[in-house]
């Protein structure tokens, strides 16, 4: 055998052997080292798709940093654990299930950082730590104005570090070559959201003025008298609701014989660029600048208030042969069974009496002891038309109404007429009028209407004016408040889509009739303005903070686009006229139809306790609405509004009418907030507004971090 060897040694062919033998062990040497090197991809490759996985499963929790952050802040850091594979889940959040996407091989030499500025060393390394306000490796790490705070509600982001330590290598016999570290970053941003699909296509209308003024009118001759702004100030519950109040005063306001008062609201002033917001020219030019609406109305008669002087009215002929004729002298209205705050001049809810009080003088010596047969009626829609004074104590008092005021019936004009003929055919006298031969104005009660727009209390000293000329005005006006983020245990805020007796619900058509809905059975036949409730608009809108909507978008303008992805995405969108049942409908195909993903009435989750957590993002009761100006849905007759899209919102819906088409899910639904139980059906919804950090495949985010004390949707955005 030893022959054999040294035989192939000598000979020519054992430099053969000799060169395969080295050629093989090289081959051997390069085959482990593409292996370890794809090992080592592998693993950096599922190491950086857990990281990915925590931050993206965990940017949907930051939705409760509005409200809780430190229940939130445990709950970003528990997502984030448990989907980028932390080996220890279960012993460091232990009944929260097990962990997802463990590393591959042996996941325990995985260790993770939240928020951290290094890297983790490995094993069970795991925390969050404080950051210092920029990262020396990558540059700025903390944006503007955001706490040190490495806690993801202070920084509004979340950025997670992990190290898989100790992968071993086939160069175990070479110290630097025996294990290898991977390391992989991953990190999301809240950011707001600007523009996105899927929400629901009810336009909220938000009292959010920059400028609130006041002009008074002459009305008999339609001249402005005084124009002035008035003050933000502090909030009050005044007519039964918590408003926002503006208060102002002005001395030496020179009151005609018949005032009105025109409340003038303005967003001039929100955006880099708008002009000037301006009260020193006619009504016409004050109503007619951008973002600015007047309510009710920009008509020298079209005010919410009606101021009368003390200036006389003549009543004309009319009378018994040889009586002198009368003179109208001071009249003023008492609030009457009306309990409102603002009552009896402005009326928020109404369906009540007010009493109207006169003085005649019919030139007798004694006020109370007029000509035979002498009687004073106060007329108008809002006094049964013909109510019959009595005479006391030298007033002429009595109730109007008949039955009452009725609520949302905008203006009551009451004048006065009188007689002194005897009853009977052609007893009726005459209205007492100005000097212009009109019919005079003596009061004019409002019952808040849609033309009184935001406007919920107005209140007016002197009111009536108790004489004539220059004299000091005080005014203070009543907004709903801006939308604010929920408390936990706030009572559920109420969304009203009836107005009136209009058809307009505050829904917008937001998607063409060509668009395919998914999961929409062929047999149920639901019509299309209830599937865009059904299922959220599927058309990507925009928003615009001016808060009006350009000149192309008139009638002739293309709203909705007929595709889902418009070029510009549209932001604004045209109101859809129509009934509640539509809404209705939706309704009830989205939360009330087995058939459909979300079940049958699933369970209502907003916490009843402090201790309760936020619903978590998974839960079908959220939604988005889009908020517009509050003047948005006035428009001219016969023309569907366009209102802009000024922001989206998040809400979690706990409640919604009981009607013939919806059973309002009892036992979960919270009750009315008004206490009309089941019998309400006004097309009413309620819930809670809240910052919602939301799932939108598709949506685009802004420069701005995600604001979590304003209500607004955000998005989570994989920036790293």
């Amino acid at each position: 055998m030893l022959r054999v060897f040294r035989r192939a040694r000598d000979e020519e062919t054992g430099a053969i052997f000799v060169l395969f033998a080295v050629m093989a062990a090289a081959l051997l040497l390069v085959s482990a080292f593409v292996v370890d090197v794809g090992n080592w991809f592998e693993h950096d490759r599922h190491l950086q798709l857990q990281v990915d996985a925590g931050d993206l499963a965990a940017g949907q929790e930051f939705t409760g940093c509005f409200q809780d952050p430190t229940q939130t802040n445990a709950a970003i850091e528990r997502t984030g654990h448990k989907y980028a594979g932390d080996p220890d889940f279960t012993t460091t959040f232990p009944g929260f299930g097990n962990p997802f996407n463990l590393q591959v091989d042996d996941p325990q030499r995985v260790a993770l950082r939240l928020n951290s500025d290094s890297y983790p060393s490995g094993g069970s390394d795991f925390f969050m730590d404080w950051k210092s306000p920029t990262d020396p490796v990558n540059g700025p790490y903390v944006p503007d104005g955001v706490p040190e705070a490495a806690l993801p509600c202070d920084t509004k982001f979340l950025d997670i570090k992990a190290t898989d330590a100790g992968i071993p290598t086939f160069f175990g016999a070479i110290p630097d070559l025996s294990v290898v570290d991977v390391k992989a970053r991953a990190r999301v941003e809240i950011r707001e959201a600007v523009e996105l699909s899927g929400f629901l296509p009810w336009a909220i209308p938000e009292a959010d003025p920059e400028h609130v003024a006041v002009v008074f009118m002459d009305e008999a001759s339609d001249s402005k008298i005084a124009a002035f702004e008035l003050t933000a100030g502090s909030t009050a519950v005044l007519n039964g609701t918590l408003l926002r109040l503006w208060n102002g005063a002005q001395s030496g306001i020179d009151l005609e014989r018949e005032t009105g008062m025109i409340v003038v609201t303005s967003r001039l002033g929100t955006s880099v660029g708008d002009p000037a917001f301006d009260v020193s020219g006619t009504l016409a030019e004050i109503c007619g600048q951008a973002k600015t609406a007047c309510y009710a109305g920009d008509t020298p008669d079209s005010g919410l208030v009606f101021i009368r002087a003390n200036q006389s009215a003549t009543g004309g002929g009319n009378g018994a042969p040889g009586q002198p004729t009368p003179v109208l002298g001071a009249v003023s209205l008492d609030p009457g069974s009306c309990g409102e705050d603002s009552a009896p001049y402005f009326l928020l809810d109404a369906e009540c009496n007010v009493e109207v009080r006169a003085t005649v003088d019919f030139g007798a010596a004694n006020p109370d002891d007029p000509p035979t047969n002498a009687r004073v009626f106060a007329i108008g829609p809002g006094c049964g038309n013909d109510t019959e004074l009595t005479l006391s104590n030298g007033e002429w008092t009595g109730t109007c109404g008949n039955p009452n005021i009725d609520a949302e019936s905008g203006p009551n004009t009451i004048q006065i007429r009188w007689t002194t003929n005897p009853p009977g055919p052609g007893s009726y006298g005459d209205t007492f009028r100005n000097s212009n031969g009109n019919p005079v104005t003596v009061a004019r009660p409002y019952a808040a209407d849609d033309n009184a727009g935001p406007v919920q209390y107005v209140a007016v000293a002197p009111n009536p004016a108790a004489t004539d000329g220059p004299q000091p005005v005080s005014i203070t006006v009543g907004f709903p408040p801006s939308l604010e983020v929920a408390d936990k245990l706030d009572d559920s805020i109420l969304l009203r889509f009836k107005k009136g007796n209009g058809s307009t619900t505050q829904q917008v058509n937001c998607d063409a009739q060509n668009l395919a809905y998914p999961l929409e059975p062929p047999s149920n036949g639901i019509p299309p303005d209830s599937r865009e409730v059904a299922f959220g608009c599927l058309t990507t809108y925009g928003t615009d903070d001016d808060g009006i909507c350009p000149p192309e978008y008139d009638e002739a303008s293309e709203l909705p686009p007929p595709v889902e992805v418009a070029s510009p995405i549209p932001t604004c969108a045209r109101v859809r006229p129509g009934t509640m049942s539509s809404l209705r409908a939706g309704l009830a195909f989205r939360w009330e139809n087995t058939d459909q993903p979300y079940g049958s009435c699933p369970p209502n989750n907003w916490p009843t306790t402090a201790a309760e957590a936020i619903p978590g993002p998974e839960d079908p009761r959220w939604v988005i609405l889009i908020v517009t100006d509050i003047s948005a849905f006035k428009a001219p007759p016969g023309q569907d509004p366009v209102v802009p899209i000024i922001k989206f919102a998040g809400f979690y819906i706990t409640g919604w009418d009981i009607s013939s088409q919806t059973t309002g899910c009892p036992g979960e639904n919270d009750p009315h907030p008004l206490g009309f139980g089941s019998q309400a059906d006004n097309g009413d919804v309620w819930g809670h507004f809240v910052t919602q950090v939301a799932f939108v495949p598709g949506a685009t985010e802004s420069e701005k971090f995600c604001n979590f004390t304003e209500v607004g949707v955000c998005i989570a955005i994989l920036t790293q």
